[in-house]
């Protein structure tokens, strides 16, 4: 029981030695020196060196050799990607512009650097018994490799396992995330397009608004002057021969009727005997010139209805006294 047990801890010292990555100097850069040449890896070094038919190639410095060439069938003899002995360093970096520090072996899940890589065709693995490419074994079946599982699967916990399940998860759940985020930022524009739109409306409707009013207004400024229509000069002779409008109030009753013709009469019997008097002054004082000035015209125009007012307040009061006459005594 203890030497079985020594075995099996010495198994899995030198299990995490092989497996865990170190730092060594290679005599390769990425590109090389020399554009015709690639990273080439054998059983003795890593150096680049010209391109050639089935050999192994490292295209990068994280990455695992690749097979180039012609890759062996199944059931037909199969070659080990070379291992070279490697020697660990302690730099980071190397001042020679030929060399680089990588880590050995390269750290890649999906084709990673073990006994397994080998030149077998796709769905095929280097048995390590007979060196002859088989059969890849299938899902949920027991590996020790990535390279030993069917259509691209990997080994975790010596299982060949589906990992395009958890990829397309995680594309499903980008791409429902990238949707998510075009719907906020869709969103978030039309939100913004529409404010916008809508303060836009507003000034402009406000500044029509008060276009129209000041249009308005200079419209009504202008129009008002024009309203107020100044009186019509007339003859003297006119407002003679033409006595002021009775009130309409007077045409009510008959006997109201009857004293505005009495009133009209009197007016009548007034004027007669000094119809010829009072416009000598004016004709003679306008016989010098023939033309009038607006201010003789009103001067003129205000003496006139002065003498109306007092002509008619003159017969009111003549009819007033000769309604106040007491009538004849009555004589059988």
């Amino acid at each position: 029981m203890w030497l079985n047990n020594s075995i099996f801890l010495l198994l899995l010292l030198h299990f995490l030695y092989c497996c865990q990555a170190i730092n060594v100097v290679v005599d390769c850069t990425w590109p090389c020196a020399d554009s015709t040449h690639a990273c080439i890896v054998t059983d003795a070094t890593v150096q680049c060196g010209p391109r050639h038919n089935s050999q192994w190639i490292l295209p990068q410095p994280n990455g695992s050799p690749v097979f180039i060439g012609e890759t062996a069938r199944r059931n037909t003899p199969c070659v080990i990607s070379p291992d070279p002995p490697l020697h660990e360093t302690e730099l980071d970096q190397v001042s020679n512009g030929r060399q680089s520090v990588i880590q050995w072996p390269p750290g890649n899940a999906s084709n990673p650097l073990d006994a397994y890589l080998s030149d077998c065709e796709l769905n095929t693995y280097c048995s390590q018994d007979t060196r002859i490419c088989v059969q890849s074994i299938p899902e949920d079946a027991t590996c020790e490799s990535t390279h030993q599982c069917l259509n691209a699967m990997q080994c975790i916990e010596n299982r060949c396992t589906d990992t395009s399940l958890d990829d397309n998860e995680n594309i499903d759940r980008s791409h429902t995330s990238h949707v998510h985020i075009a719907i906020i930022v869709v969103v978030v524009v039309v939100a913004v397009l529409v404010i916008i739109s809508a303060a836009l409306f507003v000034y402009f409707y406000r500044k029509r608004k008060l276009k129209l009013n000041k249009k308005h207004n200079s419209s009504s400024s202008s129009s008002s002057p024009s309203v107020i229509a100044l009186p019509t000069l007339s003859s003297p002779s006119a407002h003679h021969q033409q006595p002021p409008p009775a009130p309409p109030s007077l045409l009510v009753s008959p006997s109201q009727q009857q004293q505005q013709q009495q009133q009209q009469h009197n007016l009548h019997l007034h004027q007669s005997p000094q119809s010829h008097v009072p416009h000598q002054p004016s004709t003679s004082l306008a016989q010098p010139s023939t033309e009038t000035t607006p201010y003789m015209q009103q001067q003129h125009l205000q003496y006139q209805l002065h003498r109306q007012h007092a002509s008619i307040d003159i017969n009111q009061n003549d009819a007033s006294t000769s309604n106040n006459i007491p009538p004849p005594p009555y004589s059988p």
